[in-house]
């Protein structure tokens, strides 16, 4: 799981599930699942100018995660409003 400062919570699930909650009330505010690619990392955010964004990490992370197979690797990344 990974916070922000927005009072966010972001957390993924290892079936290709993301989601960005209310910290407060843990409000699911956003799900996304990256075409069902385990999801085995933690969850990045950086700023670019005033824009912040959140990066993740999603594929064959490990051999065998949720019975994945030959899972093509990628980073989808979301900005937040």
């Amino acid at each position: 799981m990974t916070t922000t400062d927005g009072n966010l919570v972001l957390s993924s699930a290892a079936n290709g599930t993301f989601y960005a909650l209310d910290a407060t009330t843990g409000k699911v505010l956003f799900k996304s699942n990256i075409d069902k690619a385990p999801i085995g990392g933690g969850v990045a955010t950086y700023t670019v100018g005033n824009k912040q964004y959140i990066a993740v990490a999603a594929g064959n992370t490990s051999k065998g995660l949720n019975g994945a197979k030959n899972v093509t690797s990628r980073v989808a990344i979301y900005t937040l409003p």
